[in-house]
């Protein structure tokens, strides 16, 4: 058995650790299926294995997976599911298995890339320091979206890489440039490029180290500094060495540090920390420096060691010899171990240790302190170039292949939804709440049932400031860590400026991941960074200690916390997981139920569930329905409503929705019922043959077939006036509600009301959300939990505004069954005013509009090709229609627009056609790269004022770049 010591114990206490909470936090992922995304990397690996090897290359030339609106390069993710796929076909374990193991990986290296940058430091310090950096980077909740959802892999698989970059860079620089290390840290650094576009911060981090970093540093005793006296030789003039018991008091009279002969081997580490003890102890005997004894010689000599350690060479590396080399050795190296027990100090080292010269503090007597802070920095800067250009040239090259591949150097996400993160920028950069996401990560479904996490992290956090206080005070100088890991923190942010944000659910957390790298370190690194040497005031051993475990505990009630939090927001994960399984399932059960030549119609297949993705379109949708995962082809008997690639997954097209409600081949429509995991039939109820035009009251009369009337909920007063109701001093929650209605939902396609008002005076805002709902849409829920949201501009609300909502628009309005009640949500102002709220049809508001000879796909897109295409119209029934306006969007935009959107953003061009009802041929340049695209009409008046409605929007694929991998 071998011998362990307390290092080697503490080591394998410290792995379990970690390996524990991992394991507890996303061993239950393992049972999980697949989900969103999932479906598309799955997809992509069967096409590869079933025959169609040219998608390989092109995940080297395209792309990644040729998906439209994403600009994204990385070749080297689409290799990890070829090989998950090549052992595990379509069982998610294995996939999970992968990214466990690459998750665990990070955070071991991350461990080992601390405990290398600490290895000056004394070893309490520096081991608990990797170790509960690694533990909070382990347990963070930020991390759930990147673990347990398998397509966020890219950031598992560039995180190794990326660590292994810089420990390599370090081992090779500490070890004088090691050419060895240099070249692997090179190499890493490309696997990290091809795995993720956020690794290209990394030649940035690597230049701050060695600005930061020009020589070791020397700090004061440990904390664990050991009172077990130690056996060590000592070398008289002859250079013969004899065995010598030492203790603290002898080591205090100034014992030889020339370690020959020990009892048990101490590795560099130990040797250091005695050598430091050595010079402790000559001090509080307060000998001179001159002193000719055994003490003095072996204070000098010790004091010429860290010299040698803190010293450079011409290329600015540090600089050792034979003597020092043990010390310098990093401690998980095998061979320092054993030469630092071997090797002794020369004769000839003690005698010239012993010259005035090398009496002085290694930091005082080194060249560099003669320059000034200007020249200093030069010569740092100057070793950063040297070192750094080969990552830098690196760089280059990959930017230049991700602008020849993607067209653009920065990427990311294009189209519409790439236009409206950039629009809302400025305000979520500083949105507070996203910084209290990052401190505080606790999603909002687990934070509004139990504030305690959020209390127990905050209060730790506040004793982390109070630690770092004292240390401060204790002439710790965490100042080049703080830098360092500031810059480290800002080259993972800075290329997410257009992504910056997390949602109240810990959405696209998985964005900060490289920035939790730094983040993890920065509070271990405060809170245990040992005192420099030769403070003039340091605190006792007893407090230090004490301090030092005050320390752990905190780190450790932070890391139970968030553990559980984790464990939590992965079950989200689970659950999503098994919703979509069950939804696969159910659906096929629903197509083996028909006949032949029938199709089956679904409405609702959720998105996420509390954040955890479910399903993001029809593409993922209806490649769940084809091989591998199915044995035969049942795609094509499924109808859905979901946006096949990307948009708003709300809106339906009415006319096409009613079509096939007609249709006698299409059974249905299916709802998605999330409580039973079943699909319910909907059972269209309520009074039809209803007039045109519906009024909703607020007093009700003899005139109106409606007898309900609203009530207003929220704070403030209310008063009926003519045909409205007049609400002052509303609060954030006020709303407007009626019920006991019985209305089908095929009658009617819009609510309109008008609406005028004030905002506080106080009250900066320009736009103001307003939300409707229907049926189970309470009063009391939160305003953005399915409702149809809108906004409203404020310096229009001084008018008496008309206000339209397109209710048929929405699949929640159809899946109702029975229309029985309304909710107009409203917001915070000084005065409201919400009068002739109606209900209309679409049939002389909207115009049709569709596409010759050409059949959609299940999902409702047309593939188009380099075939002219024409647009049919239709609002003769419209009145004072006299001709049509036609919009198409721009590449991967869509006409819903995001909440506070505009129109204009998502427009490409516009044509004017003179007639209300027939037909025009749309240019192929409007169509002119491979992308999706929306076409829409709405109709025009003699003065070409638009009358009416938009139509339903039409939406076309023009395939090529590879498109057609999700389209068939």
């Amino acid at each position: 058995m071998p011998n362990l010591n307390k290092a080697k114990i503490r080591i394998i206490f410290q792995a379990s650790v970690l390996l524990g909470v991992i394991l507890f936090c996303y061993a239950p992922s393992l049972g999980s299926f697949f989900v969103a995304d999932d479906i598309w990397q799955v997809n992509f690996a069967h096409k590869v294995f079933d025959g169609r090897t040219e998608l390989i290359l092109r995940n080297f030339t395209s792309n990644y997976l040729q998906l439209p609106s994403f600009g994204f390069y990385r070749p080297l993710l689409g290799f990890t599911f070829l090989f998950d796929y090549f052992f595990w076909a379509t069982n998610a374990l294995g996939y999970h298995i992968t990214s466990l193991l690459l998750y665990g990986s990070a955070v071991w290296l991350l461990f080992l890339l601390v405990r290398t940058m600490t290895r000056t430091w004394p070893d309490f310090n520096s081991s608990w320091t990797a170790f509960f950096s690694a533990l909070l980077f382990a347990v963070t909740p930020l991390h759930c979206e990147d673990v347990t959802w398998i397509s966020g892999r890219a950031d598992l698989l560039a995180a190794p890489f990326y660590l292994l970059c810089l420990l390599m860079f370090v081992k090779g620089y500490q070890r004088g440039n090691d050419k060895r290390f240099y070249f692997a840290s090179l190499l890493s650094f490309v696997c990290a490029l091809l795995s993720k576009e956020i690794s290209i911060g990394l030649p940035l981090v690597i230049g701050a180290y060695v600005m930061v970093w020009p020589k070791e540093e020397e700090f004061a005793n440990p904390l664990d500094a050991t009172k077990k006296p130690l056996v060590v030789s000592t070398a008289d003039e002859s250079g013969e060495t004899t065995p010598t018991n030492t203790d603290e008091t002898s080591v205090a009279s100034g014992t030889s540090t020339a370690l020959k002969q020990q009892q048990r081997p101490m590795n560099a580490r130990q040797v250091a920390h005695y050598e430091r003890a050595v010079k402790k102890g000559k001090k509080k005997k307060k000998k001179t420096r001159h002193q000719g004894t055994a003490g003095g010689e072996a204070a000098n000599v010790s004091d010429e060691m860290e010299s040698d350690e803190a010293g450079t060479n011409e290329s600015g590396m540090d600089s050792f010899n034979a003597d020092s080399a043990a010390t310098a050795m990093p401690p998980d190296s095998d061979k320092a171990n054993s030469e630092a027990s071997k090797t002794p100090v020369s004769a000839k080292a003690n005698s010239e240790a012993s010259t005035p010269t090398a009496e002085h503090n290694s930091l005082a007597s080194h060249p560099d302190s003669k320059k000034s802070i200007g020249a200093l920095l030069l010569d740092h800067f100057k070793i950063a170039v040297k070192l750094g250009w080969p990552y830098a040239i690196i760089g280059g090259i990959y930017m230049l292949v991700r602008y020849k591949v993607l067209g653009e150097f920065i990427g990311g996400y294009g189209g519409m939804m790439g236009g409206a993160l950039g629009r809302h920028l400025i305000l979520r950069w500083f949105d507070p709440v996203n910084i209290s996401r990052i401190m505080l990560p606790y999603p909002a479904s687990i934070s509004t049932t139990m504030m305690i996490p959020q209390w127990v992290t905050g209060i730790c956090l506040v004793t982390c400031v109070c630690i770092v206080l004292i240390r401060l005070l204790a002439q710790a100088r965490p100042w080049r860590w703080l830098l360092f890991l500031i810059i480290w923190m800002a080259t993972a942010i800075l290329p997410l400026a257009k992504l910056w944000g997390v949602g109240m659910e810990l959405e696209t957390s998985r964005l900060l991941f490289m920035f939790t790298m730094a983040y993890s370190i920065l509070w271990p690194v405060l809170l245990f960074h040992p005192p420099r040497k030769g403070a003039p005031y340091s605190l006792p051993a007893s407090a230090n200690r004490n301090l030092g475990f005050v320390s752990a505990l905190v780190f450790v009630v932070m890391s139970v916390t968030m553990t559980w939090a984790s464990y939590r927001t992965n079950t989200f994960w689970l659950v999503a997981g098994s919703e979509l399984k069950s939804i696969w399932l159910q659906t096929q059960k629903l197509v083996e139920g028909l006949n032949k030549d029938e199709k089956v119609m679904v409405l609702g297949i959720p998105k996420d569930y509390k954040g955890a993705h479910v399903n993001f379109n029809g593409s993922t949708f209806h490649h769940m329905l084809r091989p591998p995962f199915t044995a035969s082809n049942m795609a094509d008997r499924v109808l859905t409503f979901e946006p096949f690639i990307i948009g708003p997954f709300e809106v339906i097209n009415t006319d096409r929705f009613k079509a096939l409600l007609s249709s006698p081949k299409v059974k249905g429509p299916y709802v998605w019922n999330r409580n039973s995991g079943l699909f319910d039939p909907i059972k269209f109820g309520g009074q039809r043959g209803m007039p045109e035009t519906l009024s909703l009251p607020f007093r009700a009369s003899e005139d109106t077939p409606v007898k309900s009337i609203w009530k207003y909920h929220g704070k403030g007063t209310s008063e009926v006036r003519g045909n409205g109701l007049v609400m002052h001093d509303t609060d954030d929650g006020a709303a407007l509600q009626i019920e006991k209605l019985d209305i089908s939902p095929l009658e009617y396609d819009f609510i309109e009301f008008k609406i005028r008002g004030a905002l506080k005076e106080t009250d900066p805002r320009v736009l103001v959300p307003m939300a409707v709902g229907w049926n189970s849409m309470s009063v009391k829920k939160d305003r953005y939990e399915n409702w149809s949201v809108m906004a409203l501009n404020v310096p229009k609300m001084k008018e008496n505004n008309e206000f339209r909502l397109h209710l048929s628009h929405f699949w929640q309005w159809f899946s109702a069954g029975t229309i029985k009640s309304f909710v107009i949500r409203l917001f915070e102002a000084d005065t409201i005013e919400v009068s002739d709220v109606k209900l209309l049809k679409a049939d002389k508001i909207v115009p049709f509009a569709g596409l010759k000879d050409l059949e959609p796909l299940n999902t409702g897109e047309y593939v188009i090709g380099k075939e002219p295409l024409v647009l049919l119209f239709d609002g003769q029934n419209i009145p004072n229609a006299e001709s049509v306006e036609i919009e198409v969007t721009k590449p991967n935009y869509f006409f819903d627009n995001y909440l506070m959107g505009t129109r204009e953003t998502a427009v490409n061009h516009v044509l004017q056609v003179g007639l209300n009802r027939g037909a025009t041929v749309l240019k192929q340049s409007f169509f002119e790269e491979p992308a999706y695209y929306e076409i829409r009409v709405r109709c025009l008046d003699a003065e070409k004022k638009p009358v009416g409605e938009w139509s339903d929007s039409v939406t076309v694929m023009k395939m090529g770049e590879g498109l057609d991998t999700y389209v068939y």
